[in-house]
């Protein structure tokens, strides 16, 4: 589908402007800017919600012994299961 691109109205005229030149064109932007629009106003304000659930996870994933491979820093957490595993994971 594309991409959704933020910035000034002199950093938009030049990326269009290299768009242009690459022979790009962007088609049914309406479906992604409404995408767009709603996840800054829904799902942005409730990243500290989230990410104090993922910090929260990650603490309760290490109490049952798995391993954290990336820290809650964002709103994911990447861990490995495999100490905890009761049946053997591939």
């Amino acid at each position: 589908m594309g991409s959704c691109l933020v910035g000034t109205k002199e950093f938009i005229a030049k990326a269009r402007w290299f768009r242009k030149l690459f022979g790009g064109g962007m088609r049914q932007m309406g479906i992604l800017a409404a995408s767009a629009a709603y996840a800054l106003s829904y799902s942005f304000p409730q990243l500290p919600r989230v990410h104090t659930l993922a910090k929260r996870l990650e603490a309760g994933l290490e109490e049952i012994g798995a391993n954290i491979l990336s820290r809650a820093e964002t709103c994911m957490v990447r861990g490995s299961f495999r100490p905890i595993c009761v049946v053997q994971c591939h």
